[in-house]
């Protein structure tokens, strides 16, 4: 029997870029969804390998096991960011997930996911639970399961860097995507978190779907958001940056200082030296940052919290690779 759910129509968008063979698998795991309506849109984002050949047999194969509709869209090369940008704007669907094309999920994801927004109103944002995967596809047994989260509360936590869920663990309404505003396609990494933080600081509520369960593929072939190591720390600085005009300017800033002298710490051990190279309103921030800094523990992950099935051997997590 389909779980079906009439009340809210999904729109998945997934942005590709010369990686067929991931993306069939992708596209497999999404069309074995079953709930309704939903459709798929995939924004090729400039590919020159087999993309637009695995799109068609795809949204084929769906058709025929009457699965959900599968659209191809075009694009030039503009980036991941540009990619959502363009698929959003030709979703139809009430909520909004964003999978890239090495992502994974897990049957019923997509249904806990609406469930999980129906049954809370005031939730912009539902958050599923994630598990990494082998590149093999064996799933690692720890789950790391979410919990609900006020903005301000998650906010602290982006802005710390404490806070993680696969892009394709979230499944958003409209009104939250409206209020975060589009994916900013100037960043070169991280762009995902750019749109997070601005959704939390916008307010949104982040609500817990522990029974959809999504994986964080590992794999050997390069990641579209993966870049050189000065280019990701512009990107971090960026971010944060513009996170700490925002509450400047609403009279919030004093708030967050914690957080941001967590985030200071973060780039000291990740970046080092490195910081010494940025200039102008990036070094202004970190400066002032780092004069944040305390002895208070970095804001808490409010998702944080892992399990291990009974009976399943536990493993380390594989290292979140952006």
């Amino acid at each position: 029997m389909q779980n079906r759910s009439t009340s809210t129509s999904v729109s998945i968008v997934v942005a590709t870029h010369n990686r067929a063979a991931l993306l069939a698998e992708t596209l497999g795991a999404i069309a074995a969804q079953r709930h309704r309506p939903l459709e798929v849109l995939v924004v090729d984002d400039g590919s020159t390998d087999a993309t637009e050949d695995v799109v068609a047999r795809a949204a084929a194969s769906a058709r025929r096991a009457e699965g959900p509709e599968i659209r191809y869209l075009r694009q030039g090369n503009a980036g991941p960011a540009a990619a959502r940008n363009r698929g959003l704007a030709a979703a139809r669907g009430a909520a909004v997930l964003f999978s890239d094309d090495d992502d994974v999920m897990a049957p019923g994801a997509v249904a806990a996911l609406a469930a999980a927004l129906e049954a809370q109103p005031a939730a912009g944002i539902a958050c599923a639970a994630h598990a990494a995967m082998a590149a093999d596809g064996t799933p690692d047994p720890r789950i790391r399961r979410p919990e609900p989260a006020e903005g301000a509360q998650a906010a602290a936590a982006m802005i710390a860097g404490e806070w993680f869920v696969p892009l394709h663990g979230y499944l958003f309404r409209r009104a939250a995507l409206e209020a975060a505003g589009r994916w900013d396609h100037r960043l070169r990494s991280q762009e995902d978190d750019a749109l997070l933080l601005s959704a939390a600081l916008s307010g949104a509520r982040f609500h817990a779907a522990p029974r959809a369960l999504v994986f964080y593929r590992q794999h050997a072939g390069p990641r579209r958001s993966a870049g050189a190591c000065d280019l990701r720390l512009e990107d971090d600085v960026a971010i944060r940056l513009s996170a700490w005009r925002r509450l400047q300017r609403e009279g919030r800033l004093e708030r967050f200082s914690a957080a941001f002298g967590a985030w200071h710490r973060r780039l000291m051990a990740r970046y080092g030296e490195l910081l010494e190279t940025l200039d102008g309103e990036a070094a202004a921030l970190v400066r002032w940052a780092s004069a944040q800094e305390s002895d208070i523990a970095a804001p808490a992950d409010p998702l944080a919290h892992w399990i291990v099935p009974t009976g399943a051997k536990p493993r380390q997590p594989a290292p979140r690779v952006n």
